[in-house]
C-alpha cells in the first residue's frame, strides 16, 4: 500500500474518532471549542463546529439559537486578547516604537473597525482583536463589529456542516480563508498608501 494511501486512511480514522468524541459532547462541544479559540488558544474551532453540525443535523431555528449563544460566548472569551492589547500598550510601544503604534492606532480608528468584522472567520482574528484593544476601541464597537462578523459565520458553519461531506467543505473553507486574508492585506496596503500620500501632501503644504 502506498504511503499516501496509508496517510489518507490514518487521517480518516482520526476524523472518525473526532466525530465520535464530538457526538458525545453535542452542543456543549460547540461552546467549548469556541471558548478555547476565542481566548487566543490554537484550536480547530471551525472543524469542530462543522463536525458537530454534521452530527446533530440541527433545524434552522436551533441553528440560529445555538449561533446566538455561541456568539455571546465567543465575544466574552475574545475579551482576553482584547484586554491584553488594551493593557499592554506600554510594552508594545517599547517593542515597535511609540510613533509606529500611534500611527497604527490612528489608522485603526479611521478604517480598521470593519477589519474586526471581516477577520472573524479567519485565523488572524485574534491578532485583529489584540490590535483593537491596543487602539482603545470602545467596548460597544468591539461587540457590535464582532457580532456582525461571527454570528453569520456560526450560522453558516452549522448549516453547511449539516449538509455533510466535511472534507470538501473544509477544503472550501481553506480557500475562503485565503481569499479573506488576501483582501485584508490589500486593504491594509491601500490604506497605508493613501495615508502616506496624505502625509506627504500635508508636509508639502507646510
Amino acid at each position: 500500500m502506498k504511503e499516501r494511501e496509508i496517510c489518507m486512511i490514518e487521517r480518516r480514522k482520526k476524523v472518525q474518532g473526532f466525530i465520535d468524541f464530538v457526538q458525545n459532547l453535542g452542543i456543549v462541544g460547540i461552546f467549548i471549542a469556541t471558548a478555547i479559540e476565542a481566548a487566543a488558544i490554537p484550536f480547530p474551532c471551525t472543524l469542530s463546529i462543522l463536525l458537530i453540525g454534521s452530527v446533530l443535523q440541527l433545524s434552522i431555528w436551533k441553528i440560529l439559537i445555538v449561533s446566538a449563544v455561541n456568539t455571546v460566548i465567543y465575544i466574552a472569551f475574545n475579551y482576553i486578547p482584547f484586554v491584553m492589547g488594551y493593557r499592554f500598550e506600554s510594552i508594545t510601544k517599547r517593542w515597535f516604537g511609540e510613533k509606529n503604534i500611534k500611527r497604527a492606532q490612528k489608522w485603526f480608528h479611521k478604517y480598521g473597525k470593519w477589519s474586526i468584522t471581516i477577520s472573524r472567520p479567519i485565523s488572524i482574528a485574534n491578532y485583529i482583536t489584540y490590535l483593537a484593544g491596543l487602539s482603545k476601541i470602545k467596548s460597544r464597537d468591539f461587540v457590535l463589529y464582532s457580532t456582525l462578523g461571527i454570528f453569520p459565520w456560526f450560522v453558516f458553519l452549522l448549516y453547511v456542516g449539516g449538509l455533510g461531506d466535511i472534507e470538501k467543505i473544509q477544503k472550501y473553507l481553506h480557500d475562503v480563508d485565503r481569499l479573506i486574508f488576501v483582501i485584508l492585506i490589500i486593504g491594509v496596503i491601500v490604506g497605508a498608501g493613501w495615508w502616506m500620500k496624505k502625509r506627504r501632501e500635508s508636509h508639502a503644504q507646510e
